[in-house]
């Protein structure tokens, strides 16, 4: 069955960011901004433009994080995992690192828990797209990345 090219660039652009996003891990946390970046305390990041969001390692780890839950989301809604739950530590690992990340740089995410609760949602109903679950079928590297991303974030 063949399925919009939409689903598939999403698809690939969600595994790309999946996978960028346990590299990021995997090599530690990006250099923290000098004290003048940080002098710019208490900003919203709900209202970041694109061009910012280039230039702030928060919002690039933001977006990261939500691409991930997103990501590990459509894994489960293809039964990549054998329940949605197995995907809550990694949501509450992105939520806590965003969390203590946006504290020490001054900044009040007031729209971080919806955000993911959001991908979360679109991850599921991006499953539920015909066709859509064949990818984690025709690129098993990507459902290996998406259960090590998982996995990481369970362990202590």
């Amino acid at each position: 069955m063949k399925s919009s090219k939409g689903v598939w660039i999403g698809a690939i652009v969600i595994a790309i960011v999946t996978i960028a996003f346990v590299e990021l891990i995997r090599e530690g946390a990006p250099e923290q901004p000098s004290t003048g970046q940080q002098a710019n305390a208490a900003q919203d990041v709900s209202i970041a433009t694109r061009s910012n969001q280039q230039d702030d390692p928060y919002r690039q780890n933001r977006a990261l994080a939500v691409g991930a839950v997103r990501n590990a989301y459509f894994a489960a809604g293809c039964k990549v995992f054998t329940s949605d739950a197995e995907v809550l530590p990694l949501v509450a690992h992105e939520l806590d690192a965003l969390t203590e990340e946006a504290a020490a740089h001054g900044i009040n995410d007031v729209k971080l828990q919806e955000e993911l609760k959001a991908a979360g949602q679109d991850g599921a109903t991006q499953a539920q797209q015909p066709g859509a679950c064949d990818y984690w079928q025709e690129h098993p590297d990507a459902a290996f990345a998406v259960r090590r991303a998982v996995r990481e974030a369970a362990e202590p």
